[in-house]
């Protein structure tokens, strides 16, 4: 049965198409429309009545942290929350800095990390790092300056070794030092390498790391036996490195 023949049969038997008012029309199609704008509504009021608190906990479970940072430094001191959220800030600044070092963006690392202070949680691995941004800072100092920017940037370097005294560090400082003495022809140059190389040594205490100082530099010296006032001041050095190693192996206690 078409179409036509349909509306026949319909209309020949006498019934009627139902119409609806249009009035009622809309308010039906109001409601649908109601219904289908209520979850999303809901939400929107959901969020915005979220503290500032826990709409920086959602940004930091996200790794937003610019977001993060924001949204906690919100919470207002008389806020039970205000704790958790000083708490917050500092990790995630070590989190910022952390990454900026991975990236090797070292002056980035460095400002992040200076703005955890002491007391704060993650203080001492934020020191730590900060550090170790540091060396890689002055490194690059090192790398591509010359004169007395390269000499300011490797006294530096041998600052930041005694103070933090990690394998690693001390390895390179050590080499590098050794490098320095067998490029140059100056023995007043050589004197001063020959300094760093004591203070760099002065504060380690692990006898493996020592030895292999003792190692890098004897090498070095056989280059220097003709002049006595160099050999003098690079033998102090060897005594003093190998007395170092006699106290960093003797049993404690």
């Amino acid at each position: 049965m078409n179409m036509n023949r349909l509306m026949a049969h319909i209309f020949s038997h006498g019934y009627r198409i139902r119409t609806i008012p249009v009035k009622k029309l809309l308010f039906m199609a109001l409601l649908l429309t109601g219904m289908s704008a209520c979850a999303p509504l809901k939400h929107f009021w959901t969020e915005y009545n979220k503290s500032p608190f826990e709409k920086g906990m959602e940004a930091l479970e996200k790794k937003r942290y610019q977001s993060a940072l924001i949204l906690f430094r919100q919470v207002p001191p008389d806020s039970e929350k205000y704790p958790e959220a000083l708490q917050a800030v500092s990790q995630i600044s070590y989190l910022k800095g952390e990454w900026y070092f991975e990236k090797k963006r070292y002056k980035s690392a460095f400002a992040q990390l200076n703005t955890i202070l002491e007391g704060q949680p993650d203080y001492d691995k934020a020191l730590a790092l900060k550090n170790r941004a540091l060396f890689e800072v002055e490194l690059s100092l090192y790398e591509k300056a010359s004169g007395d920017a390269k000499r300011e940037a490797f006294e530096n370097l041998v600052l930041l070794t005694k103070e933090n005294r990690e394998a690693e560090r001390f390895r390179k400082i050590i080499k590098m030092i050794t490098h320095e003495m067998e490029q140059t022809q100056s023995l007043l140059e050589v004197m001063s390498l020959t300094k760093l190389f004591h203070e760099a040594t002065s504060t380690q205490s692990d006898p493996g790391l020592l030895n292999e100082a003792l190692f890098e530099i004897i090498p070095v010296i056989q280059r220097f036996q003709a002049s006595p006032s160099l050999m003098m001041v690079m033998m102090e050095a060897i005594a003093q490195l190998k007395y170092q190693i006699k106290q960093a192996s003797s049993p404690k206690g």
